[in-house]
């Protein structure tokens, strides 16, 4: 029945309203780069011989991997922590890699 509808909608309206709106954070884990390493760097393994040979290129195919919703800063905090690793290695404007599994 209508009339029953109407009532039904009106608590739902009623029970959103009433609620505060809490501020909501989220918290990402300590490991949160690591994962993204992981992710990049399996994403490399698969590859085989088809790996980006430019920093410009990998650093594209880790945001494109990783989330392109990401930041740019946490795109190059990857990037750097995958140099320090050394699964990256950067001579002039040629990537070299030394991948686990190879």
């Amino acid at each position: 029945m209508p009339c029953f509808a109407e009532r039904e909608q009106s608590a739902l309206v009623t029970q959103c309203v009433d609620t505060e709106p809490q501020d909501i954070k989220i918290k990402k884990p300590n490991n949160y780069i690591d994962d993204l390493v992981q992710t990049a760097v399996n994403d490399l393994i698969k590859r085989k011989a088809s790996k980006p040979r430019t920093p410009k290129t990998l650093l594209s195919t880790i945001h494109a991997k990783c989330g392109k919703d990401l930041p740019n800063a946490q795109i190059e905090t990857v990037f750097k922590k995958m140099q320090q690793l050394g699964y990256v290695k950067i001579k002039d404007t040629r990537v070299s890699y030394t991948l686990p599994d190879e």
